[in-house]
Order: C-alpha cells, then structure tokens, then sequence
C-alpha cells in the first residue's frame, strides 16, 4: 500500500486520509500520468481514521498511542501484573475472614469483581489501542512492536 503525496493537506482536522495505490498502474509508462492519477482518485475511496484528541498528525498519534501502551498508569491504565496482584491479596485474605465481617467481604468482592471487569474492558481498549497503531504505522509504510510490563518483567528476570 502507497499513500498518494498529492492527497496530502497541510491543515488538520482530526482525520488522516490515504489513498491505495495500485502498483500494476504505476508499471504501464504508456499511460500519461497525470491522466492516470485522476483516474485513481476518482476510483479510490480515501481511507479516513479519526485521529486521538489532541493529535493533529498520524505520527503524533501514534506516539500518543506508543506512550499510552507503554506506561499505562500514567493514563489511568492498570497493568495485568497489577491487576493478578490485586485478585491473590484478595483471595488470601478472603479465606481468613472472621464470620461478623463475611458481609463486607461480599461488599469487596462485588468491588473487586468491578475491578476486574474494568481491567477486562482496558484490556479490550489497549488491544483497540494497538490494532490503530498498528493500522496508522501501516499507512505510514512503518512497522510497529509492543512491549508490555510482562515483557519486560520477563527480561530482568
């Protein structure tokens, strides 16, 4: 996939278009090129996504989204270490419970099972995260890697 240099605006408004270009266009010299360039631009549809909040490029995007990723409390993100923490506190201490607090340990674990179906829906948000970096560095013609805490973890250990 190219993006088309001519498509490009120097304005903003919260969106990034891409045109695809198709190779097999491009290889036929006969074909007058300017001619073959409207021709693609009113055959292809711009590829439009909505950029982030306070982006006003794709790069700054992606950059936004990188540091989202890769320090997920700064933006109220909980790590899955975090989170598997939190859930083995609360399971010992749960077993050692006297029978005059068994109610509010209901209480807690009704927090608690809050807790864990926030983390659930950042966990889907950060897989969105990812799948729009992922399609932005594509638009851009880059290549992106994540690397989570877990990951990082794993390599001091």
């Amino acid at each position: 996939m190219k993006i088309n240099p001519a498509d490009r605006s120097t304005e903003t408004n919260g969106t990034a278009e891409a045109t695809v270009v198709d190779e097999s266009d491009e290889s036929d010299e006969a074909v007058d090129e300017s001619a073959s360039e409207s021709a693609l631009s009113a055959e292809a549809e711009p590829l439009t996504i909505g950029l982030p909040d306070g982006s006003e490029s794709v790069s700054e995007a992606i950059l936004s989204h990188r540091q989202m990723l890769t320090n997920p409390s700064e933006h109220g993100l909980v790590s899955a270490s975090e989170a598997e923490d939190v859930r083995e506190t609360v399971a010992d201490l749960s077993e050692r419970v006297p029978e005059e607090l068994q109610d509010e340990l209901a209480e807690l674990e009704t927090s608690v099972d809050d807790l864990v179906e926030r983390l659930d829906r950042q966990e889907r948000q950060i897989d969105e995260l990812r799948a729009t970096v992922a399609s932005l560095a594509d638009i851009l013609g880059a290549s992106v890697d994540f690397q989570t805490f877990d990951d990082a973890d794993a390599d001091d250990a």
